[in-house]
């Protein structure tokens, strides 16, 4: 499992090595206990998963509570932009975002045919 696979590595960083997701990601930090993470609409799938499910094993995973906005909740992002608040201790904050990345990491393999 993938998510299991970040707690094992600490690493978000996909199967070949690449980490396409720190490229398109921009994170803010909130507070000691809070962080925003900007992220394209085209990734936002990948976070969310089949129902949602992705996401619920990145919070249940990592002890971080996620919530991704909608499209236009924020106006001050950039077009195309979708905003994910991560709240949590530094090291579940951590963990969270390197699932993230991994998730975004291997769906972008996926769309480019890096992997099966």
């Amino acid at each position: 499992m993938l998510l299991v696979d970040v707690l094992r590595s600490g690493s978000g960083t996909a199967a070949n090595g690449e980490n396409f997701a720190s490229s398109v990601m921009v994170e803010r930090r909130v507070s000691d206990e809070a962080i925003e993470l900007e992220v394209p609409d085209t990734v936002v799938g990948a976070v969310l998963g089949p129902k949602a499910r992705t996401l619920q094993e990145i919070q249940l995973y990592s002890g971080c509570k996620v919530q991704v906005y909608k499209r236009d909740a924020k106006p001050d992002l950039p077009v195309g932009t979708r905003l994910i608040s991560l709240a949590g201790d530094e090291r579940s904050m951590h963990v969270c975002r390197m699932m993230i990345e991994r998730v975004v990491n291997e769906a972008q393999d996926r769309r480019v045919g890096a992997r099966p």
